[in-house]
């Protein structure tokens, strides 16, 4: 690593503490540069604005989620009950350890923050949810071929509508105190999901047969 990446690293790591713990707005270039000791004029050599500092690190967060998302999928590939169950879990586990864009949720739920702050997670978030669409389409694909969900499910609308049920949820994962019944209860609603029907409860014990035997 070269003495500019360290000193990159340095300023978004000091970034991303003040982000995590003030947010966007609280937190100014000053501040960044003092608890990364650096001038000024450093930060703003490395980085255009405050945005593009905020735009990098918010990046990382998400980029990070993926990445074990991305591990769950890698690794379950025979049950697919199992596979988008841990796949939920991992998600929710994932994401409350992103208190950049927890901070950023509770400011938009106050004070429905608008503009360029909103329109950079905006385009952050489009990416991710692309890409969540297309593999939570691809789960519907699969199931209906392997009879785990009937004709009646379209994977075009089960993928949407998964994605929107679970950014809805995101919410309350940013906004509760009580992360033990927030971990239950979605533990909870996880296992109606999935375990409780009965082709993909058909489909598991098939599996786990098949595994028996192997």
């Amino acid at each position: 690593m070269t003495k500019a990446e360290r000193v990159r690293k340095n300023i978004k790591e000091s970034a991303a503490n003040l982000f995590g713990r003030l947010g966007y707005e609280k937190t100014s270039v000053d501040q960044i540069a003092r608890l990364a000791r650096k001038a000024k004029a450093s930060i703003y050599y490395h980085f255009d604005s405050k945005l593009s500092i905020y735009r990098d690190v918010m990046e990382d967060e998400f980029r990070t989620l993926r990445k074990s998302l991305e591990d769950v999928r890698e690794r379950c590939t025979e049950d697919e009950a199992e596979c988008l169950s841990e796949y939920l879990m991992v998600r929710m586990e994932e994401m409350l350890k992103m208190p950049i864009y927890a901070n950023y949720m509770k400011d938009r739920i106050v004070n429905h923050t608008l503009g360029e702050v909103s329109r950079t997670v905006r385009s952050i978030r489009k990416d991710f949810d692309e890409w969540e669409y297309r593999y939570f389409r691809h789960v519907g694909e699969v199931g209906i071929r392997k009879g785990v969900f009937s004709d009646r499910v379209y994977p075009d609308m089960f993928a949407r509508m998964l994605v929107n049920i679970l950014k809805g949820l995101e919410i309350q994962l940013f906004v509760t105190d009580d992360r033990d019944a927030l971990r239950s209860t979605y533990e909870a609603m996880v296992e109606i999901l999935i375990y409780r029907n009965p082709a993909l409860v058909v489909c598991r014990q098939a599996n786990e047969s098949q595994n028996d035997k192997e």
